[in-house]
């Protein structure tokens, strides 16, 4: 499964770019259906340890009979467990489809290895490049978020990179976070190379600018939600750091954010590590 998984998702990455859940469930099911129904009668990481889909003969499975298995398999989660009491080791999918998992052969530990620790690697570059390619033009989509203050100078006006956290009204781990977001807008109010903004969305346009008027001349509002769709901000608060030259992504930090502010001699370490740049940047 997990090399299966791997595939899956790369593919997705790579080639189809599927959004939402549904449509990668259909990639799921068509996946899972044409393998094992396929000449090889095995999905790729089955083949790999030397397993097959058969029937109760030990024949080749229909189309029909593999949809059905994976569709099953998808609703009975946890329908494994079922190989561990069955005859045959027949988990509860393969109960209901009339099929077995045969091993072949065995095991090509090195091989599995090799493969996964490949899939590993191409899955990072795939999801960093996804990243880049759905942060292209954060630059153009900022320029169409309305600021707080309309005569107020841009706070990435002329910087190198451009720092924001997206935060909404009713994120409690944003406003635990509130803090040390109005100390690192006043750390790079200074800064020659970094700016920094606060954009607020995802709620009611009221609730909106009620949340950016306390951040002030940094704040900008997402009241269409079209940034955080465009950037697959999911999670908050979110942190990006771009290049305004242009517009793409530096980094995304998933780091721990403090809660709170900091010490003024820790900010410059501790900035430079969540935003993965140099301290002499900062500057």
């Amino acid at each position: 499964m997990t090399l299966d998984f791997l595939i899956l998702v790369l593919v997705d990455v790579l080639l189809l770019k599927s959004e939402g859940r549904a449509a990668f469930v259909v990639i799921f099911l068509s996946y899972f259906g044409y393998f094992h129904a396929s000449s090889l009668q095995a999905t790729p990481g089955k083949w790999v340890l030397g397993l097959k889909v058969v029937d109760l003969e030990g024949e080749r499975i229909s189309f029909g009979a593999s949809i059905g298995r994976v569709f099953t398999q998808s609703v009975f989660s946890l329908g494994w467990f079922f190989a561990l009491f069955t005859e045959k080791k027949q988990a509860a999918h393969d109960k209901v489809a009339g099929t077995m998992v045969l091993a072949e052969k065995e095991n090509s530990q090195i091989k599995v290895l090799l493969i996964f620790c490949l899939g590993i690697f191409l899955g990072f570059k795939a999801i960093r490049s996804r990243s880049v390619e759905t942060t292209r033009n954060i630059t153009v989509d900022l320029l169409a978020l309305k600021a707080l203050d309309d005569t107020a100078i841009d706070p990435c006006f002329e910087k190198k990179y451009c720092v924001f956290t997206y935060v909404t009204p009713w994120c409690e781990a944003c406003k635990a976070t509130e803090p040390y977001m109005f100390q690192l807008g006043e750390y790079l109010k200074t800064s020659k190379n970094v700016g920094y903004k606060v954009i607020v969305g995802q709620d009611q346009p009221e609730a909106i600018e009620a949340k950016a008027k306390v951040f002030g001349g940094i704040a900008y509002m997402d009241t269409d939600g079209r940034l955080a769709e465009n950037l697959k901000i999911h999670s908050y608060p979110d942190w990006i750091v771009f290049s305004t030259a242009d517009g793409k992504l530096v980094s995304r930090p998933h780091s721990v954010i403090p809660r709170g502010s900091l010490r003024p001699d820790q900010m410059e370490r501790y900035v430079a590590q969540h935003l993965g740049l140099r301290p002499e940047e900062l500057k």
